[in-house]
Order: C-alpha cells, then structure tokens, then sequence
C-alpha cells in the first residue's frame, strides 16, 4: 500500500524518452512504484490528475536567487514553477548577510556623487 498515489497522468521521466501514461506511488516521501495507468493500487490518499504532467523538478543552471534567500524574501514562485535545485553565485557576486543601508538617490547625478563619496578601498591592487 502506498502513501499516495498519483493516477492517470502524463509522466516524463526526465531520461529523453518521451512522456508515457502512468501512475505513481509514494511511499514514506519517496517515490516507490511507476505503474501502467490501469494499475489499481492501495494508497491512503489517491489523487487523479487525468491529463496532467508528472516530471522530476527541474535544475535552475544560471539563477539569481541569492539576495531573496539571504534576505527571508518569500521563494515560493520558483517551487511553485517546478524547480527544485539552483546554482548560485555564478556571477562572482555574493550578497553577504546584509543590512538595510538608506540611500536616497533623486537624480542620476545625486547616484553619481554617493557612488564618489563610497568609494571602493584600492588597496586589493598593491
């Protein structure tokens, strides 16, 4: 007996092949069982999704996620679009744990001058 089972979908199994009809067992979190679509099965919960798509979740390779991770901003979205991984800091950037730091800017010559004023220590270049 499953946990749950998911019947009557298009599933693609990420492999290249294409997609096929099927159900899917789930047994304590982890997938137990591809099974042909008429499989009848035991589960505890059965939910049918007659026509939907079942596949792996899908790897993000370039992602900029790193300011909303570190900040508490809700991720929610990338969950909800099927993505379970993402590399981060591929653009040699890293949002260290950061602070709130008030700017006002007004104008792209007000940007110019806080931009002077902070400027980056050279030492790095001796």
């Amino acid at each position: 007996m499953f946990d749950t089972l998911f019947c009557n979908v298009r599933i693609v199994d990420g492999t290249g092949t294409p997609w096929f009809w099927g159900s899917l067992g789930v047994q304590d979190g982890f997938v137990a069982a591809v099974l042909p679509r008429t499989t009848k099965q035991l589960s505890r919960h059965t939910i049918a999704l007659e026509g939907g798509i079942l596949c792996p979740g899908f790897v993000d390779g370039h992602s900029h996620s790193e300011r909303p991770l570190l900040s508490g901003e809700p991720t929610d979205c990338k969950t909800m679009q099927g993505v379970a991984t993402e590399k981060l800091g591929l653009d040699g950037m890293s949002p260290a744990p950061m602070r709130p730091i008030p700017i006002f800017w007004g104008s792209t010559r007000a940007n110019w001058a806080c931009c002077r004023r902070k400027r980056p220590s050279a030492r790095w270049l001796r």
